[in-house]
């Protein structure tokens, strides 16, 4: 990735080839890389990397400002054989804070699974968690404008980005 006008690139993630469609994949060794859900807010970039193992998936959010080419954020989560924590999706505001959902799975009553969403937000380096529990929707976060906004029991609710 570059910032317009720059004429120097950054690496923002190495070891994957490119295939069509939303996701970037590479396997090498022990496991296999995806990437996905890259978003472009200015001169910041956030891109989600799942390294999935034989029976684990690690996943980060890397959030860069490609101007100045330094980190603004990194966030990870860990799922075992389908059970953890999963990343689901974030926005990036102007300022470069973010607000991020996951959906965390664990055994349930009877074998079946239990959800429990999760949004969080990190304003500079400090981090909050907004939301969380069984109805809280995790894919259906947004931005619109300064606010992150998403669905909880069927009801929206919204938070400053700043």
């Amino acid at each position: 990735g570059c910032a317009a006008g720059s004429a120097r690139s950054q690496l923002l993630a190495g070891g994957v080839i490119s295939l069509p469609g939303k996701r970037v994949y590479g396997c090498a060794g022990r496991g296999c890389r995806l990437i996905e859900v890259i978003r472009l807010v200015g001169a910041d970039v956030g891109f989600i990397v799942e390294h999935h193992g034989l029976d684990t998936v690690d996943g980060t959010l890397t959030v860069r400002d490609l101007a100045d080419d330094r980190g603004l954020h990194t966030v990870q989560a860990h799922t075992v054989i389908g059970y953890g924590e999963r990343l689901i999706t974030y926005v990036i505001a102007p300022s470069g804070n973010i607000a991020w959902a996951t959906d965390t799975t664990s055994p349930g009553p009877q074998g079946n699974f239990r959800h429990i969403g999760t949004i969080r937000r990190a304003i500079g380096q400090t981090v909050t968690t907004l939301d969380s529990g069984s109805n809280v929707r995790p894919g259906s976060l947004r931005r619109r404008g300064d606010t992150a906004q998403w669905i909880d029991g069927g009801r929206q609710q919204a938070a400053p980005l700043p």
